[in-house]
């Protein structure tokens, strides 16, 4: 097993230092980086309804006050228009937390980077090293195919919680 993790760790250590490979098999397997200009557009959408709606509301309120609607009808037209502002934040809050997610995730990264860099001319595989660099280790069970064995394992690597 010894083996197969100093292995993985030289490969991984070889994606470190060729940052556009590294990041492309991250990209895959973190389908977030498409979610993520997803969410900034549509916060840019909600931002811009909710400015529509302060507007609309102060035009309401001045409508109100000038005579031009009733106050039934104000105050039906301001309660919809706060119901619609309450959604909007809302959903707002949801993906300011998603986005800050991602932007975690890239920081992640960086920090996974400058660990790999204390290690990257390694000669053996450390105790330090494997709390440093991974979270845990999956193995599989073991599988008996045409007279051979085979096992699985799979590592998980810190900061970026994932399987490379």
């Amino acid at each position: 097993m010894v083996e197969v993790v100093t292995a993985r760790l030289k490969h991984f250590f070889n994606l470190i230092k060729d940052d556009k490979e590294l990041y492309e098999i991250i990209s895959k397997s973190q389908k977030e980086n498409d979610l993520s200009l997803k969410h900034q557009q549509e916060k840019i959408k909600i931002e811009k309804k909710l400015e529509a709606l302060t507007k609309m509301t102060l035009k309401i309120y001045q409508d109100n006050a000038t005579g031009l609607i009733d106050d039934s009808s104000y105050a039906r037209l301001v309660t919809e228009c706060q119901n619609d502002q309450k959604a909007l934040n809302v959903r707002l809050i949801e993906l300011n937390k998603l986005l800050e997610k991602t932007n975690t995730f890239k920081d992640n990264l960086e920090e996974l980077k400058e660990v790999v860099n204390e290690f990257l001319d390694f000669k053996e595989l450390t105790r330090e090293m494997v709390c440093k660099l991974i979270t845990r280790i999956e193995i599989a069970p073991v599988n008996y195919d045409n007279g051979g064995r085979t096992q699985e394992i799979t590592l998980v690597y810190r900061f970026i919680n994932i399987a490379l």
